[in-house]
This record gives C-alpha cells, structure tokens and sequence, in this order.
C-alpha cells in the first residue's frame, strides 16, 4: 500500500555521473520508504555508462508505489549544476538531495516528518553509517562523529569540524530555505555540500534527530581520496569563506588555509597525517591560548614542523624527504 504524509511532499533530487553500478541501490532505497516522496528527480551529468536505461527500468516500479521519476540529461557540469537543476524541476514543500551512491534508511522521510510536524521553524540532520562498496555498514569508522554535540546555531562548528554534517542527504531541507534562491555554487568542484549547509546555518537554527538515517558509501572513485585534490580545492574554499568574513571561525580558517599552501608546496611528501595531528594541535592551542591565536602563521608552520619532526624521529618522514630530493634533482636540474 502507497502511503502518503499529508501536507507534507517531499522531492528527492539524484545527481549521478556514471554511477551505474550503484544507482540501483539509490532508487531501492527510495521504494522502500515508509512515507513515500513525491518524485525522484535523476539528474544524469552527462554519463557514458548504463545510467539511463537502469533509470528507465525503474518507471513500472515507482509507478505502483505512486511516486513520479523522472529523468533529466544535461552534459556534464558537475554536480552542484546537476543539484540545482533538480531544484528547478522540483515543487515539493521538501527535498532531499541524494547522491546517486548513496542510500536512506527506510525511515528516513517518516522521521523527519515527525520532527517538522511539531518544529516548523527549525532545520533537523541526521547522522549516519558508512557502508563500503557492496553496500556493508563500516562499524567504527575513524571519520565518524559525535554528532549529537552539534547543535542550534552550527556555523562556526561547521567551518571547524565538517564532519558531523559530511553530505546534504543528512539534511532534509524545506523549501523555504531556497526561495530566495540560494543555490549550490557552480564553481565549487570540492565542499559544495558544506559551502550550501554553512549560508543556510548563517541564518537558522539546526536540531540533531538522533537516528542514523543515512547511508553514505565510501569506495574507490570517492573524490575524497585523492588527497592531492581535497587539499588544493580545500585551498579555494577555505580562502572562499576567509574573504565573505568567517566570524569566531577566522583564525581557524587561516591556520588551514596556509597550512594546506605548505603541504602542496612539497606535492612529492605524504604529509597527509602529519596535516590531520597538525590541525588537532592547532585547534587545541588555540583554543587553550586565544590571546596568541593572532598569529597565525607561527602557529600553523609551527603545528606542522613539530609533527614533521615527529614522523622523522619514526623514519618513515625521511624516505618521503630523500624521494622528495631525489625528484627535484631529475626532474628539476
């Protein structure tokens, strides 16, 4: 039996970019919700693969549960476009923003609807589990958080610590919050999600709803993997938010920000690790001395050196510094 939540629509927008393989557990997980969305838009960023005739099996499938799929085309523009392209053809007083390999728990639109239903004014997010590539739930993930610190008035906490809200599908958003037409930025190929989540939290108030309600898959051809990429286009971003002003946030930013210059500076050295204890001893320091968090660059060069050293007293920073100069001197007599 379809069951409907009266006065309360929602539309789900799926971006997808040749994600064949796992945009059939997307759309599952949309047929299998307890109160069903209105319609599933796919927004196909110009795909080569199979994506459009698995989109096109699913037609019968949704039109017995009585929600409307559709299925748009665009050449590739990237995801942010694709998103708000699905905001265009959307009308429901609610959307979700799903990615094509990602899935929601069954529950997913009927708790939500519940915290709505007493708390119209408020923003409500989920929390989530990380599945690998077939779909199993990673237990105890080092990238999980502790969601339920975080809550009403999230700015600055999302500009420090991005994690706990890590993908717009934690987030069931009402329409009201795009009339005024706020929309993904374009240009933004890395942190789109958190640059949309921080110019709404700029202005609302956001509610922890202690369900894992998300499922956001980690695999292979996951963008934050290529750690080269999120610190360059973390580059962007960070500078993005330093010049629209950061409040409380500032410092933090800047020590990120030229930390992440340093660490490119050097493209041969795996400094990932060293990057993640360097922004966990900044925080701290800053946060233990506020009255020395102006200093910025001492504080963020300082941070990385100090770990740097760490991880040559191990060994291991001493192969990357010899293949390091190793390179220099073929490629760059």
């Amino acid at each position: 039996m379809t069951t409907h939540a009266n006065n309360f629509s929602v539309d789900i927008i799926i971006p997808s970019h040749n994600r064949a393989g796992f945009i059939c557990q997307a759309l599952d997980s949309i047929l299998w919700q307890t109160i069903k969305p209105a319609r599933a838009i796919v927004i196909d960023d110009g795909s080569t693969d199979n994506t459009r005739n698995l989109v096109a099996s699913y037609l019968p499938l949704f039109q017995q549960k009585g929600i409307v799929l559709s299925y748009i085309f665009q050449n590739k523009r990237g995801v942010s476009s694709a998103r708000n392209l699905g905001i265009a053809h959307s009308t429901s007083a609610y959307i979700l923003f799903l990615d094509s390999d990602d899935m929601i728990r069954p529950t997913y639109i009927s708790e939500f609807m519940k915290f709505y239903s007493n708390n119209p004014a408020d923003i409500a997010y989920t929390s989530l589990e990380i599945i690998d590539d077939k779909g199993n739930v990673v237990k105890n993930h080092p990238e999980l958080k502790d969601f339920e610190n975080h809550q009403q008035n999230i700015f600055n906490d999302l500009l420090r610590d991005n994690l706990f809200i890590r993908n717009a599908a934690q987030v069931l958003f009402p329409r009201r919050i795009i009339a005024n037409g706020l929309r993904f930025d374009e240009s933004l190929t890395y942190a789109e999600d958190l640059d949309f989540l921080l110019k709404i939290a700029a202005n609302n108030s956001f509610v922890f709803l202690n369900n894992e309600l998300f499922l956001y898959r980690l695999h292979a051809s996951n963008v934050c993997r290529d750690k080269t990429y999120v610190f360059r286009e973390s580059i962007r971003f960070y500078k993005l938010w330093i010049d629209r002003g950061a409040g409380q946030s500032i410092t933090n930013l800047w020590g990120k920000y030229l930390l992440y210059r340093i660490i490119l500076r050097f493209p041969h050295l795996d400094f990932y690790k060293i990057a993640d204890a360097s922004l966990a001893d900044l925080k701290y320091k800053m946060a233990l001395f506020p009255r020395f968090s102006g200093n910025i660059i001492w504080n963020s060069v300082w941070s990385f050196a100090d770990y740097a050293w760490r991880s040559i007293v191990t060994g291991s920073f001493v192969k990357d510094v010899r293949r390091y100069i190793y390179t220099r001197k073929k490629y760059f007599k």
